[in-house]
């Protein structure tokens, strides 16, 4: 991590108020104050990732939103976490800094890469998902933010990734405040059968909410590594089986949207609006 910028966020984190268990549901948007880095990219547990900290008031209770990307090939055009500073990334990061929240985007580990399905959170998921353990606890430290107030986003693949591994794995250090599922976020194996979900305790249920997002027409055909999937079929199963296990979920269906025409930072708008926040 660049010298300056931890300084910068260790210095802030002397000053963070109040209690770091309290909830930042029903946070009102506050008045930042000055921080002098406002985007920068990192690398932290084989990760590397951008971080934006603009409009962060670190005297004030602290959030953490990461954003997962989706499944894409080397050289594919318009890949958000290959982009931390274009349009679709900096609006993400204005509607998390609402919020208190400080954007992070991991992009996919190089083993997490192959000729066939390209970058996948989700194919090697014991290593990928250590590794964002790791970072989501690396990242609660320096910014003073605690589990409770990590959510997640994740987009087709970064979405399949939350609800097959972070949320069926939960371990201490992975975020509990809940995930925005666009486009993903399913629940049945290759076979047809359910995943696997021991008994989560009661307060990660009422703490990890879940809302999904799909076009109206995000269906069969729609994804380039896996044409008979279905972005609408795998949001369905997914609220259906986390509804049946006592979480709280919603799923929108998005008029006229297909798989690549969503706007990011108006349904993480709406998703942390649907958590309450």
């Amino acid at each position: 991590m660049a010298t300056a910028f931890l300084v910068g966020l260790l210095l802030a984190c002397t000053a963070c108020g109040g209690d770091h268990g309290d909830s930042v549901r029903g946070a009102q948007e506050r008045t930042p104050v000055q921080i002098p880095v406002t985007s920068t990219e990192e690398h932290y547990a084989g990760l590397d990732y951008a971080i934006s900290t603009n409009g962060i008031d670190f005297s004030a209770p602290v959030g953490l939103m990461i954003y997962l990307d989706g499944d894409h090939y080397r050289g594919e055009r318009g890949v958000i976490s290959n982009h931390p500073n274009g349009d679709e990334a900096r609006g993400m990061a204005r509607m998390a800094a609402k919020r208190n929240m400080v954007l992070v985007i991991p992009r996919h580990p190089t083993f997490a890469y192959s000729d066939e399905l390209g970058y996948t959170w989700w194919e090697n998921s014991e290593a990928t998902g250590k590794a964002i353990l790791k970072l989501s606890r690396h990242l609660c430290t320096s910014t003073c933010a605690s589990a409770q107030r990590t959510w997640y986003m994740g987009y087709s693949g970064g979405a399949e990734f939350i609800t097959y591994v972070l949320a069926p794995k939960y371990r201490d250090g992975y975020g509990k405040g809940g995930a925005i599922l666009l486009a993903g976020g399913g629940a049945r194996n290759d076979d047809g059968s359910w995943i696997s979900f021991d008994h989560p305790p009661q307060d990660f249920k009422k703490s990890f909410d879940l809302h999904w997002f799909v076009g109206s027409r995000d269906g069969v055909g729609q994804s380039e590594n896996a044409p008979e999937w279905s972005a609408l079929k795998a949001t369905a199963e997914g609220r259906k089986f986390y509804a049946e296990h006592g979480f709280t979920t919603t799923r929108t269906v998005l008029p006229g949207d297909d798989h690549e025409s969503y706007d990011f930072a108006g349904i993480m708008d709406r998703g942390l609006k649907a958590g309450g926040l």
